[in-house]
């Protein structure tokens, strides 16, 4: 509860520039997301996920959010939405900063993360 209250004081301080970006803003929003996220809130996640990408969340970052929401979608039941989600943080990853292998060992991740879904449901 304390990071949630940190990261949703850390948003309201934040400025928006005149296209209604705000990268401080997105970052605090992304963050609060990995919480819900822990605390199993997945509607707050999913609501704070679309807002960081709004207001315009890193693009070389944007992986992390779209495998969070992929896996928020997952467990709740939403399991089309939730591949696709994963897909394009297996995407995405490509534009990030990490090192090929650590790519590499992430789009591992995500593929081991599908096939799981996939194996459930059998």
């Amino acid at each position: 509860q304390d990071a949630i209250k940190m990261y949703t004081e850390s948003a309201v301080a934040t400025l928006i520039d005149e296209n209604g970006k705000s990268k401080e803003l997105a970052l605090a929003l992304g963050n609060r997301s990995a919480v819900y996220f822990q605390m199993e809130e997945y509607n707050k996640c999913l609501e704070d996920l679309e807002a960081a990408m709004m207001f315009g969340y890193p693009e070389d970052m944007q992986y992390k959010l779209f495998d969070r929401k992929g896996r928020c979608q997952r467990n709740s039941g939403q399991t089309f939405e939730a591949q696709e989600s994963l897909e394009m943080a297996s995407l995405l990853v490509q534009k990030s900063k990490l090192k090929e292998d650590d790519k590499r060992k992430f789009k591992e991740e995500i593929r081991n993360t599908m096939q799981s879904k996939i194996e459930e449901k059998e």
